[in-house]
């Protein structure tokens, strides 16, 4: 059974993806 999402999960998942993309090209960058 597929669960439907909400705007406020998505924006968390969102948030969380920005944050590994930053530690990501931070650490490439050193």
């Amino acid at each position: 059974m597929k669960r439907k999402v909400t705007e406020a999960e998505l924006e968390q998942i969102e948030l969380e993806l920005l944050e590994i993309k930053r530690a990501r090209a931070t650490c490439e960058e050193e």
